[in-house]
């Protein structure tokens, strides 16, 4: 209707809100900054605008809480780290499921580090530990299984920008980092960009929450199909930007 009487580019939503200011904050919450800028407040901006707001931090883990997941982003050489991350289900509100969570970074092979591994996941009772196969054929997923860990594999397909711009951004609000966090796991997801590194903490956050999380339903219906609108925008955006 709008478009129909109006000239639409001459009118932001940050100018003329049309469509309320409940909808247009979670329009805010649930699109990343390049994204929110062009389409409702009509401007072309600069794209290295933060990813993340500031993390919320809890008073410590709840180790009564149950369902508790973790992911290991495993690396080898070069300037990459390996990157850990656990994370529960704690409460279920109106806005949405909220998440207790922790992460570490460690630098170096993963081979010198599977036992700190081992060590953290049996300390936070994590259920399962995701492991991406495409690296190393497997190698770390057998590792942790040798050391008793329930271990679940899976081939990486999906663009690792577009990842952790919807998988991790969508339950962003949602989680309370445990005060152990790493300094430099929380560094690296503070200042993720695309195509910057390291990235390996919100790749593995991300992939925790797609693998674990998701596709175990424990998103709610409403927020999986915020991600799938994501997706498609971010998809979009990679064609014209």
């Amino acid at each position: 209707m709008i478009r129909g009487f109006c000239d639409i580019a001459k009118y932001p939503l940050s100018k003329y809100n049309f469509i309320g200011e409940e909808e247009a904050e979670k329009k805010r919450l649930t699109t990343t900054p390049f994204l929110y800028q062009a389409n409702y407040e009509l401007e072309i901006g600069n794209d290295e605008a933060a990813l993340f707001s500031e993390p919320v931090y809890s008073s410590g883990w709840d180790y009564a809480a149950s369902g508790a997941l973790a992911q290991v982003d495993a690396a080898y050489d070069g300037d990459h780290y390996c990157a850990l991350t656990i994370a529960a289900p704690v409460r279920k509100t109106e806005t949405g499921q909220f998440y207790q969570a922790v992460g570490f970074t460690y630098p170096g092979n993963i081979k010198d580090w599977i036992p700190e591994v081992v060590r953290l996941c049996n300390q936070y009772h994590a259920r399962y530990v995701y492991c991406e196969t495409n690296p190393d054929k497997g190698y770390t997923a057998d590792k942790l299984k040798d050391k008793g860990l329930q271990v679940r594999t899976y081939a990486e397909r999906m663009n690792k920008h577009l990842k952790i711009s919807t998988n991790l951004f969508e339950v962003w609000r949602f989680l309370e980092w445990a005060p152990e966090t790493g300094d430099e796991y929380m560094n690296q997801v503070m200042d993720y960009r695309e195509g910057s590194e390291p990235d390996d903490a919100p790749d593995s956050a991300a992939s925790l929450f797609r693998e674990g999380f998701r596709r175990s339903n424990a998103f709610s219906p409403e927020i999986q199909e915020q991600m799938r609108a994501r997706r498609q925008r971010e998809r979009e955006r990679r064609i014209w930007v």
